[in-house]
């Protein structure tokens, strides 16, 4: 079957969640498992988290808000309202990766919603990219540099994670 890339919107005409996202959302629910954003708008990941929240779902991603999607620290606040976290890829801000971002924007957003609202991943593992274990060791170093306390990155590498994965009981 041919590869095809196609534009597919979780909501109607009027702006309400379309059906099949319903049911998506409510397999995602039976697994236990976590509701991400994606890379859609981030006006339909307020209609999808809300419904999930409906649902009674905690536990939800906001992927690279400032980075690919455009979601402001403000629209975050919201969604984090709704039970998400903010996920940062630390391939971002790695000096030796293709992005080069200053870690010193990481740690405003950080700072701007709380380690413990925020998760960071690392969204490597590309042959056109460092390693990732290099990438985390680099930016996690910046970081503390920076003034992160280290309990703050314990928190966003693995008890935020673990909770998202239910691995924390």
């Amino acid at each position: 079957m041919p590869l095809t890339l196609e534009r597919i919107d979780i909501v109607d005409e009027s702006g309400e969640l379309k059906p099949e996202a319903a049911e998506i959302l409510d397999e995602i629910k039976e697994q236990e498992a976590v509701v991400n954003g994606g890379h859609m708008y981030p006006e339909y990941i307020r209609t999808l988290f809300r419904a999930a929240k409906d649902r009674g779902m905690t536990r939800m991603v906001v992927s690279h808000p400032d980075y690919v999607i455009g979601a402001d620290p403000d629209l975050c606040r919201e969604l984090i309202a709704l039970g998400a976290f903010i996920e940062h890829e630390v391939g971002m801000y790695d000096p030796e990766g293709t992005q080069k971002r200053d870690p010193k924007r990481l740690l405003t957003w950080i700072e701007a919603l709380g380690p413990e609202h925020t998760v960071l991943a690392s969204d490597f593992g590309q042959a056109i990219n460092p390693k990732p274990v290099d990438a985390w060791l680099r930016v996690a170093g910046a970081l503390l540099d920076l003034g992160l306390p280290e309990k703050d990155l314990r928190r966003m590498t693995r008890d935020n994670p673990a909770y998202l994965l239910n691995l924390d009981s």
